[in-house]
């Protein structure tokens, strides 16, 4: 009998986060025309977010005016990605499809 370990996402302070929390979302948006960056303000207080790629590839960028040239990840097509956010990080995320007509839904904890 083998046993499964998992990794829990924690925070800046080594504190697990819940992969998904049990509340109302703070905040839930979904951009449908991504051929120019697409910035979104975290509300306040976001601890996650989880970001799905719906049809096409989108690229992320921790900071404003995401491009096909300056980004820091990538979420493939169909894909779900969740990211803790640090109480002092940064506000702005931004977003740019990685080949036309991404969809991204950014759900915010």
């Amino acid at each position: 009998m083998s046993k499964t370990s998992f990794m829990q996402p924690v925070d800046d302070r080594s504190n697990p986060v819940p992969i998904l929390q049990a509340k109302t979302a703070l905040a839930a948006n979904r951009y449908t025309s991504l051929a120019s960056a697409q910035d979104l303000t975290l509300a306040p207080n976001v601890r996650l977010i989880r970001v799905a790629a719906i049809n096409s590839g989108v690229l992320m960028r921790f900071a404003s005016t995401a491009s096909t040239t300056n980004f820091d990840a990538v979420i493939p097509a169909g894909q779900i990605v969740d990211y803790t956010i640090r109480s002092d990080a940064f506000p702005t995320i931004s977003f740019i499809e990685e080949t036309a007509s991404a969809t991204v839904v950014v759900i915010q904890h």
